[in-house]
C-alpha cells in the first residue's frame, strides 16, 4: 500500500516541475529594423502559457507592428496639410493647445497599453502548430514532444494579430488573463463535481476566496524555483478543506462513500487533431492505467483472452508511447487512483 508520505513527495515534485522555454517574436509581427533577442525563461508545468509568459509577451509586444496591435492602441489624429476646422481662428494660438492635448492623449494611450494584455497566441517552432491556450504548459509540451530531452529548451514563437487560428484554438476574448482564469475556474468546478458526485458540493465548497488562492498560486508559480512547493501546499490545503465533509452532502444517500471519490476527473489526449476523451471512472480503486487506455484507445492498446486473468495489457505497436506529466511509459498496471493522487494538476 502506498504511504501518504510517498504520495505527498511525488506530488510535490510534480508541482515543482518546470520547462526551459525560448520565446521569440514572429518575424511577421516585427516593426523594428532588427529582431529583438529571444527571451529565455523557466515555465512551470502547472501554469498556462499566457500566465507564465506574461512579462515576456509584454516586452516583445513593444516590437510588434502597429497594424498587429489591438484596437485599444490609439493614436492622435494629425490634421491634413492645409486643414483647419475654424478658418477664422489664429493657427498660432491653437498650436499650443493642440500640442498639449496630443501629449496628454499619447501619455494616456501609453498608460493604457502598459496595462493592456494584447491578444496573442503561441506556436511550437518545430511542429509549426498553434499551442492551445487552455491546456497547462506541461501538458502542451508532452503532446508536442513527449518525454524527449532532445527538444529542450522548448522553442516557442509569439504571434500578434493576423488570422487567429480559430479552427485549432478556443476563442480568446479580451481581457486575456480574465478569460483564462474563468476557463480554469469552470474546469475546476467540473472536476469537483466528478470527484464528489455532487454539483452542490462543488459550487458551495469552491468559495471565491479559495479559488483566488489557487489562481494566485498558479500565477506566481514562475516567480522562483522554490515556489512549486508553496503552490503545492496551498492547493493541497484548499483541496483537503473542500472535501473534509463532502460525505455529509444531503444529496448523497450512500453513507459508505463518505471517504471515497465518486469518479476520477481524467482526460486522455490522443493527438493534437482530436478532442480529449473523458471516460467515466467510477471504480476508482481497481482501475489501472492499462484498463482505461484499452477502453478509450482500443486500437492502440489491447488485452488478449489469455492475458485477461493476469490483467496484462500491451500496446498494439512499439511506436505507441504514452506520457503523464513528463514521465514516459508509466507501467500500465499502475493503479489509476495513485496516478491521480500524485500527478494531477
Amino acid at each position: 500500500m502506498t504511504s501518504s508520505t510517498t504520495i505527498m513527495e511525488v506530488r510535490l515534485s510534480n508541482w515543482s516541475g518546470q520547462i526551459p522555454v525560448v520565446l521569440e517574436l514572429s518575424s511577421s509581427c516585427l516593426s523594428s529594423p532588427t529582431m529583438p533577442p529571444p527571451i529565455h525563461i523557466m515555465v512551470s508545468r502547472q501554469s498556462y502559457l499566457h500566465v507564465a509568459l506574461e512579462s515576456a509577451v509584454r516586452r516583445l509586444y513593444q516590437f510588434a507592428a502597429p497594424v498587429m496591435i489591438s484596437s485599444s492602441f490609439l493614436r492622435a489624429k494629425e490634421p491634413m496639410p492645409g486643414e483647419n476646422d475654424d478658418g477664422d481662428d489664429d493657427p498660432n494660438e491653437e498650436s499650443k493647445d493642440q500640442t498639449t492635448t496630443t501629449k496628454t492623449e499619447n501619455e494616456n494611450n501609453v498608460q493604457q497599453e502598459t496595462k493592456h494584455y494584447p491578444i496573442c497566441w503561441f506556436e511550437d517552432e518545430e511542429n509549426q502548430l498553434p499551442l492551445r491556450w487552455h491546456l497547462f504548459a506541461g501538458c502542451l509540451y508532452d503532446m508536442m514532444h513527449g518525454a524527449s530531452q532532445n527538444t529542450l529548451p522548448w522553442r516557442i514563437r509569439l504571434q500578434f494579430g493576423g488570422k487567429y487560428p480559430a479552427g485549432i484554438l478556443l476563442p480568446l476574448a479580451d481581457p486575456v488573463l480574465e478569460t483564462v482564469e474563468r476557463y480554469y475556474q469552470n474546469q475546476l468546478k467540473q472536476a469537483l463535481c466528478l470527484e464528489t458526485g455532487s454539483t452542490k458540493v462543488a459550487l458551495q465548497g469552491l468559495t471565491k476566496q479559495s479559488h483566488e488562492q489557487i489562481w494566485n498560486s498558479i500565477c506566481s508559480s514562475n516567480s522562483n524555483t522554490n515556489n512549486g512547493g508553496v503552490l503545492y501546499h496551498q492547493v493541497n490545503q484548499i483541496h483537503h478543506s473542500l472535501f473534509a465533509n463532502y460525505g455529509n452532502n444531503d444529496d448523497d444517500n450512500n453513507d459508505d462513500t463518505s471517504n471515497e471519490l465518486q469518479r476520477l476527473p481524467i482526460r486522455v489526449l490522443l493527438d493534437y487533431s482530436q478532442p480529449p476523451l473523458q471516460p467515466p471512472i467510477s471504480n476508482t480503486r481497481k482501475t489501472t492505467l492499462g484498463k482505461i487506455l484499452v477502453k478509450t484507445c482500443p486500437s492502440l492498446f489491447q488485452q488478449s483472452e489469455e492475458e485477461k486473468e493476469a490483467e496484462a495489457i500491451t500496446a498494439t505497436s512499439k511506436a505507441t508511447t504514452w506520457t503523464i506529466q513528463g514521465i514516459s511509459e508509466i507501467p500500465l498496471s499502475t493503479p489509476l487512483l495513485f496516478l491521480w493522487q500524485t500527478l494531477c494538476h
